[in-house]
């Protein structure tokens, strides 16, 4: 597509546009993340991935894959 880059003039407008956009929308996220976390928190649950199955067919501990 000839033409969406333009380095100059309207082209960097453009892309300090979208920047600003992108970071604005980061840190919406981040905000909302901590936000999350912090009521899980209060409520008494954990943050995190689950833990691993252990024993048998897990590839962590247990019987040795075969």
């Amino acid at each position: 597509m000839p033409g969406i880059y333009d380095p100059t003039g309207p082209g960097e407008l453009l892309f300090a546009l979208f920047a600003a956009t992108a970071e604005t929308e980061r840190e919406n996220i981040r905000e909302s993340t901590l936000e999350g976390l912090d009521a899980a928190a209060r409520k008494g649950k954990h943050d995190g991935r689950a833990p691993a199955p252990q024993g048998r067919g897990g590839r962590r501990g247990g019987a040795p894959p075969r």
